[in-house]
């Protein structure tokens, strides 16, 4: 998984793709939350995945919990 297959999928700058890899080492989780989101037709909100990828979230399942909660995302909630 590479920052141009990120990029390919969300138009989200390269340069905060390549400091968000620095920070976790991997985009596997990044890439499931954005799929997700597409399959919801929902904008990709680059920061609050971000956020939660870096907190150790599975993002595939935070987005489908902010979905039953009318796109709320909480990331206090176990």
């Amino acid at each position: 998984m590479t920052v141009k297959d990120i990029w390919e999928l969300a138009d989200i700058p390269v340069d905060k793709l390549t400091s968000h890899y620095n920070a976790k080492g991997d985009l596997r989780n990044l890439r499931d939350g954005i799929i997700e989101m597409k399959q919801q037709s929902r904008d990709i909100d680059f920061s609050t995945l971000s956020t939660f990828d870096l907190a150790g979230r599975n993002l595939r399942e935070e987005v489908k919990k902010a979905e039953m909660k009318n796109w709320v995302f909480d990331l206090t909630t176990e």
